[in-house]
């Protein structure tokens, strides 16, 4: 991810409103509610998007993180994304039910590596 892009999503506050460039161009809302969209996956997994800085939270998976504690760190910054108060609607994908043994860590290797978001 480009250096500028990752300092813009860290500098964002994700919430709507704001004045001026403070608020259009550093992301700087003055709002109560948050600037995101919410959109459940076909697996049941939510994922969250800022539509001022363009950042996504979506579930971690134990398996990239080298130690327990930045796996709990990156679960606690996506619960806190998950529960932003947003007017906006949420949207949902069709849900449906894995086979036998399979679940929604399946869903989530097969979508580590999407380029879309």
């Amino acid at each position: 991810m480009a250096h500028s892009r990752v300092l813009n999503q860290e500098r964002c506050n994700h919430r709507k409103g704001g004045n001026g460039a403070q608020g259009l161009l550093t992301g700087q809302g003055d709002s109560s509610d948050y600037a995101v969209i919410k959109h459940m996956m076909a697996n049941g997994d939510w994922w969250i998007h800022c539509l001022r800085c363009h950042k996504w939270w979506i579930p971690p998976m134990e398996s990239d993180f080298e130690t327990a504690a930045g796996y709990e760190g990156a679960f606690k910054e996506y619960q806190a994304a998950l529960n932003f108060p947003t007017k906006n609607i949420p949207s949902k994908s069709v849900t449906f039910g894995w086979g036998k043994g399979v679940g929604k860590s399946y869903f989530r290797e097969q979508m580590r590596y999407t380029t879309n978001i």
